[in-house]
């Protein structure tokens, strides 16, 4: 019931944003293209805090823009 850290490494990739555009990102339990999702008892339950204080976070690396 408590927020904890969750780092996960992810295959380098780059998309170039325009200003004022967004992404979405999705949270799964598995990588369910690449690997099958291993049967736990219990079944894990990944959580969004939303709350002040306990708000969910993703830190993604920004390079500068093409004109630098």
């Amino acid at each position: 019931g408590e927020p904890v850290e969750l780092a996960v490494d992810l295959y380098p990739t780059s998309r170039l944003f325009a200003a004022g555009h967004r992404i979405r990102i999705t949270v799964a339990g598995a990588d369910w293209e690449n690997a099958r999702t291993p049967r736990l008892t219990p079944v894990p339950t990944l959580t969004v805090w939303r709350q002040p204080g306990k708000a969910s976070w993703v830190d993604l690396p920004v390079i500068g823009s093409p004109s630098e």
